[in-house]
């Protein structure tokens, strides 16, 4: 009864005063729309760890440049394919290192030709993020040998393309010319690297690995472009990695002075901090700005009620002088005398 009374009351307030309820509704839900939206970006970006599992042990791999050290601050470059291989085979502190780059691909044979955006990874790439096919089988040390021809489907190519047959695997698609195997198909949902366009396909490191006229790109030691990510041992920090990695590139270095001679550390990095990169200071500041528009947002509400309020002081001064009714007099002393009993306090 009462909270209907209340509610009477409300309505009868909002409606002899429309503009100041339009005008404090509207000021309150820009605040918080603004901040919920900022945010919301902040808590996907910067708060939520990676899908993956154990993603606090994913590590973003790069080679350090001395002409960036410098200038005090080194954003890591990319490897060679065969700087990686020398990573991957010799160093002690990662369970495994995969290489990626981007590619594009023409898919032809079904249908109209169509333009794909994927990535070329090494085998251990799926194993390290610590996710399966949902079908098929993952890739393989023999999948980077020469003209191995092997592709790994996202889930949303293999239904538009294969129309979800259960039967892909083994079947083959014409991709840039080229008849790739399908060895698996990635879980709905399954993204990585994080981009948009998001890839469609994977494809093995095999089809770089040959080359009819020339030496393949997979043994250019100064083609530096591939990405790199690892996942760390159980009980190895980053800090640790790097100078097990960076004893490595020095190695490198003296070995191939004319392709390595700039390339004299490693730089190791949480995967989310390489995803995000410069932009976590800006999302920061953009946070707090959002949340003071929020406060501000506030304090002009407070400042709209404290002005209404002063016009209602003889309303206000009439209804205390005619005190409540004697249902809510009731109620009140069944409350106080409840609060005093919890209390310890007894009535005599």
């Amino acid at each position: 009864m009462r909270l209907l009374q209340n509610v009477r009351f409300a309505i009868r307030q909002v409606s002899k005063s429309p503009g100041f309820a339009i005008t404090t509704i509207l000021t309150i839900a820009l605040g918080i729309g603004a901040t919920t939206a900022i945010f919301s970006l902040v808590n996907t970006v910067l708060l939520r760890p990676l899908p993956f599992s154990e993603s606090d042990r994913l590590m973003s791999v790069q080679s350090s440049n001395d002409r960036f050290r410098h200038s005090g601050f080194d954003p890591g470059s990319s490897m060679s394919y065969p700087d990686f291989s020398d990573f991957r085979a010799q160093n002690k502190s990662f369970f495994g290192l995969a290489c990626y780059h981007s590619r594009s691909f023409a898919l032809t044979g079904s249908g109209e030709p169509h333009h794909l955006d994927g990535q070329v990874v090494a085998s251990d790439f799926f194993r390290i993020l610590g996710v399966n096919p949902a079908l098929g089988r993952d890739f393989n040390a023999d999948d980077e040998k020469p003209r191995a021809e092997s592709v790994m489907l996202s889930h949303d190519l293999w239904a538009s393309t294969l129309g979800s047959a259960s039967d892909a695997v083994g079947r083959s698609i014409n991709l840039d010319g080229k008849s790739f195997t399908v060895v698996g198909v990635m879980p709905q949902g399954f993204e990585f690297p994080i981009e948009t366009p998001a890839p469609q396909l994977w494809i093995s490191v095999g089809d770089e690995a040959y080359s009819p006229d020339n030496e393949p790109i997979t043994g250019e030691r100064g083609a530096h472009f591939l990405d790199v990510i690892g996942r760390l041992k159980p009980g190895v920090s980053p800090s640790q990695a790097e100078a097990d990695l960076t004893v490595i590139a020095r190695n490198l270095v003296g070995q191939y002075p004319d392709t390595n001679r700039h390339f004299v550390g490693v730089v190791v990095r949480s995967e989310i901090s390489n995803l995000v990169g410069e932009a976590r200071p800006a999302l920061h500041l953009l946070f707090a700005a959002v949340s003071f528009v929020l406060l501000i947002a506030c304090a002009n509400v407070a400042g709209l009620l404290l002005a209404r309020s002063s016009r209602r002081r003889g309303e206000i001064a009439i209804r205390s002088a005619l005190g409540p009714t004697a249902g809510r007099s009731f109620a009140k002393c069944l409350w106080s005398r409840f609060c005093w009993r919890s209390a310890g306090v007894r009535w005599a």
